[in-house]
């Protein structure tokens, strides 16, 4: 019997790869990451306020000619079903409405398009230099509640979609920014209980996408 839960262990580790992240990581000393942040090409996301929030409902103007209607719940009480939309604005290189949203103990950032389609950010998302990507990034490892890692949105076909999510165990991202169009720079805190010392790590990386 045990030979045969061996065995079995040992095919699904044949037959299973490991997930490997959507991306190349390459570590780099603090002295290159502080000297690419100083070159950073500023692509600040284009927007343009457009909508008010009244009475506590935000409808959103779609192509069609109807709106797509984001109504506050039970703000700022104890309430666990309470839903708060704060409107950012919209983003003229990616036609969307970009929204925050607060809960009772967890946030989420919204991009809501023309047609009504709604992507769900992990947090206010950070521009390619030709403007055609999205970037978030999030650092919660000690709170299971909130997601930990990096997402990907481009734009496909004129459409903003997400290319992928990298969910994180190890690391939680601090600062990302990009360099090129294809190359980002990520900061990173390794926690006490995750590394040999028992001290807190601070990494730094070269994300290199595909």
């Amino acid at each position: 019997m045990r030979l045969l839960i061996l065995f079995a262990g040992l095919l699904l580790s044949i037959v299973v790869p490991a997930v490997e992240p959507p991306f190349r990581l390459t570590r780099v000393t603090q002295q290159t990451f502080l000297q690419q942040a100083q070159q950073a090409p500023v692509a600040p996301l284009r927007l343009r306020n457009r909508l008010t929030k009244q009475h506590g409902v935000l409808r959103i103007p779609l192509r069609n000619g109807r709106y797509k209607v984001l109504a506050d719940k039970h703000p700022n009480t104890d309430d666990v079903e309470q839903v708060r939309y704060t409107y950012r604005g919209y983003l003229l290189d990616f036609k969307q409405h970009l929204i925050s949203v607060e809960y009772y103990e967890t946030g989420e950032w919204l991009l809501v398009s023309e047609e009504g389609n709604t992507l769900v950010l992990w947090s206010e998302p950070l521009s390619s230099p030709d403007r055609t990507k999205l970037v978030t990034y999030a650092g919660n490892l000690d709170y299971e509640m909130m997601p930990t890692g990096l997402q990907l949105f481009q734009l496909v076909q004129g459409q903003l979609v997400r290319q992928w999510e990298h969910k994180e165990m190890n690391w939680n991202p601090q600062r990302l920014f990009w360099r090129t169009n294809q190359q980002l720079y990520l900061q990173a805190e390794m926690p006490a209980e995750l590394v040999p010392s028992g001290k807190a790590q601070t990494l730094y990386q070269r994300i290199s996408l595909p």
